[in-house]
């Protein structure tokens, strides 16, 4: 309603516009174009992506139950199998290790058979809404979309294909977050630094995580689609950040199947440096406030 007010758009396409924005895909096939639509959206994303961000988590939560997260109807593991969401879906009769995605491997298998599911199903309904679709396209703007790259170069086009669209967020963006911390769990083979070296053990490991995440996808975009190295490396990053800007985006089936396989292995990856230099900041933060304070 906000949006149509703003920009003048019927009540659909401002769902399609707030599902978009709140999600963070940002295919930019609609996108405001008045200052007060522009302000209303910036206002809108600060406000609204973490509320959707947490609706989605209990969506998935729902879905595929993990006890490792605090995010979602589980609460911390030791709150798990309280609330009437856990003891509705039966889950307060176990213990929380047995829904502890890390720790249980018949988990991880239920969870990659759904999100194998998930796609499979999105992407031959994608194909019935839109027959002009190839498959490789439908399961490019399916994977797109769940990853929430967007590039946009692939969208929705009609009340109906948009309608999917917004339940196939709803549905799937929690659930594909936790397959993509599943496919992160490579980090736990790698032994956490300790000592008085540990930050500086970190930052190497996240500089060779970096290196290594976008060099693998620099060079696959680049012998996918025939790209020079530098709109390789900057296809790579905006995938693997989820930015997707949309200006360099796959062309080539090639391409396309490398950018769904890239952005499921890449996000995890990004996800740890970022997180890290966050914590890094947090902690240097601490740091100077509490020194303050002794001052």
């Amino acid at each position: 309603a906000m949006f149509g007010a703003a920009e003048g758009m019927p009540l659909g396409d401002g769902l399609y516009l707030a599902l978009a924005t709140s999600t963070t895909i940002g295919y930019g096939d609609l996108r405001p174009e008045t200052p007060l639509g522009k302000a209303l959206t910036a206002g809108y994303a600060l406000l609204v992506v973490s509320v959707f961000g947490y609706i989605t988590s209990c969506v998935g939560d729902a879905i595929q139950p993990d006890s490792d997260t605090s995010i979602g109807f589980g609460g911390e593991e030791a709150q798990w199998g309280l609330s009437v969401v856990d003891k509705l879906l039966g889950r307060s009769l176990h213990d929380p290790s047995h829904y502890s995605l890390s720790r249980n491997n018949s988990l991880k298998v239920s969870l990659v058979c759904k999100v194998f599911l998930l796609v499979l199903l999105s992407s031959a309904i994608t194909l019935q809404l839109d027959p002009s679709l190839t498959p490789i396209d439908a399961l490019y703007f399916v994977v797109m979309t769940l990853t929430t790259v967007g590039f946009g170069d692939i969208v929705a086009v009609t009340a109906r294909a948009r309608a999917f669209e917004v339940v196939l967020a709803l549905l799937g963006l929690g659930l594909f977050s936790s397959f993509t911390d599943l496919v992160g769990e490579w980090r736990a083979l790698v032994p956490p630094p300790k000592g008085a070296s540990a930050k500086l053990a970190t930052a190497a490991q996240c500089a060779a995580t970096l290196a290594a995440t976008l060099g693998i996808g620099t060079f696959a975009f680049a012998a996918a689609e025939g790209l020079g190295w530098a709109d390789a490396l900057y296809l790579s990053a905006m995938t693997a950040t989820t930015i997707g800007y949309g200006d360099v985006h796959p062309a080539t089936d090639e391409g396309k199947l490398v950018a769904c396989a890239f952005a499921c292995l890449a996000v995890s990856a990004v996800g740890f440096v970022t997180s890290s230099v966050g914590d890094w900041l947090q902690d240097s933060l601490c740091a100077v406030w509490e020194g303050e304070k002794e001052a």
